[in-house]
């Protein structure tokens, strides 16, 4: 995994590389986001699109970066797009110090959507069973990273 950290004017503050970070792609995974995306009843020509397609023998490192009030980055677990929509399981952050090093691991709610992380609070929007969404604000404790 890593990341980079540039100023606002562009330039290269520093590199941020956690080694040996686990990219595995087990197969069950791949053929979750391939059932969800293909849904209930696809056709055959669709079927067809998606068996046509490589599987990566890795995943990403993360699929969302963010910044907190406090200038510690967050990570967010890379699953995929259909999988991570539909799930029942939290959603995991890996999180930053402004200086680089690792703070922790924090999960969120399945199906939230973090808006903003403030000194203690995390804002989202969660949606529940039937879509409908709800604005959440959770709580932050900052000491649970250590």
């Amino acid at each position: 995994m890593q990341f980079e950290v540039h100023s606002s004017d562009g330039f290269l503050e520093r590199i941020v590389r956690v080694p040996d970070y686990d990219l595995s792609l087990p197969g069950d995974a791949v053929a979750a986001e391939r059932s969800a995306r293909l849904g209930d009843n696809p056709s055959p020509r669709r079927r067809g699109y998606m068996d046509a397609l490589p599987v990566p023998d890795t995943r990403p490192a993360y699929s969302e970066l963010l910044v907190d009030a406090e200038g510690c980055v967050w990570a967010a677990e890379h699953i995929g797009s259909m999988t991570g929509w539909l799930s029942v399981d939290p959603r995991y952050w890996e999180v930053f110090g402004a200086d680089g090093t690792w703070l922790g691991r924090v999960h969120t709610p399945a199906r939230f959507t973090v808006f903003e992380v403030g000194s203690d609070y995390v804002l989202g929007s969660l949606r529940d069973e039937l879509d409908v969404e709800h604005l959440q604000l959770l709580r932050l404790d900052r000491r649970s990273f250590h």
